[in-house]
């Protein structure tokens, strides 16, 4: 949170932009909206793609469900990755995990422990808009569990077109997910 504040205000110095849409992806949804929240006078628009905290689970829960993504959903995507940029990619994914596994330990239970929905709630009411893609094969986050538990949150979310969308279908498809971005802007 403090990096993308620290770069919200590098890029206003910088380059004089006054107005900052933010992206978050799984765990960077809860980092988006704190960001957000941190910074309201400059963050007009967040978009929530598959977040963590935007229904009820908990450590144990997430665990469990990680270990599925793990088995159902990371050798496709992995494969989709190494046919599209090489094998170094995958050494460049352990290296990042393992050069700080505790950090990446502490994440991963923040991650599993997140509640941003009250965080919304104040977003809204100060006016950010905030919009939200989730993917209907996701390991983590049911849509229709998230339709349910943040109702009223989203000033627009969308159910992704593709069935088979998984959790990391920003990784494995990203043409298609900037086009859904696209259509929430």
């Amino acid at each position: 949170t403090r990096a993308l504040g620290g770069l919200i205000r590098t890029i206003e110095r910088d380059f004089g932009y006054d107005f900052f849409d933010i992206a978050g992806h799984s765990y960077g949804g809860r980092s988006g909206a704190e960001a957000a929240a941190a910074n309201p006078d400059r963050v007009q628009n967040l978009y929530l793609y598959g977040s963590v905290g935007l229904t009820e689970h908990d450590f144990v829960e997430m665990l469990v469900k990680s270990a599925f993504v793990a088995v159902n959903e990371l050798p496709h995507a992995t494969a989709h990755l190494v046919g599209e940029h090489g094998p170094s990619i995958v050494v460049d994914a352990m290296r990042h995990i393992f050069r700080n596994l505790p950090r990446t330990v502490a994440e991963g239970v923040a991650a599993a422990t997140s509640d941003i929905r009250e965080n919304l709630q104040h977003l809204d009411s100060i006016g950010t808009r905030i919009g939200g893609v989730q993917f209907p094969a996701d390991g983590f986050f049911d849509p229709e569990l998230v339709k349910k538990t943040s109702d009223g949150l989203f000033t627009k979310l969308h159910v992704y077109g593709d069935p088979e969308a998984k959790h990391v279908a920003l990784q494995t498809q990203p043409k298609h997910v900037a086009a859904a971005h696209v259509a929430l802007m």
